[in-house]
């Protein structure tokens, strides 16, 4: 399956990746690969993460997962996996 991120998701992961970059370079492309590498499984076995407990009246297709403190959010759809959020975890959490 093909993963897209959605615009507003894809802006935030950069955000963040840009924050930490500014410490630590090494630490944001060690993420970023990560993040990768975490998708490549997914798209061969999307529904390896539990169900997003924070999707409202979600039918078991949007999913997420953390992963050093960032939690993604995805959808599963019929040929694609589409990532829909992304934030940090000391984020208080938003229902969406």
């Amino acid at each position: 399956m093909e993963v897209i991120w959605d615009d507003k998701a894809f802006i935030a992961f950069n955000k963040i990746l840009d924050y930490i970059s500014k410490d630590s370079p090494k630490s944001a492309s060690k993420i970023a690969d990560k993040v990768i590498e975490t998708f490549n499984k997914i798209a061969k076995h999307p529904f390896i993460y539990p169900a997003d407990k924070y999707k409202r009246n979600n039918t078991n297709l949007y999913r997420a997962f953390n992963l050093y403190r960032i939690r993604i959010s995805y959808k599963v759809e019929e040929s694609r996996i589409l990532v829909v959020r992304c934030r940090h975890t000391s984020q208080l959490p938003l229902y969406y």
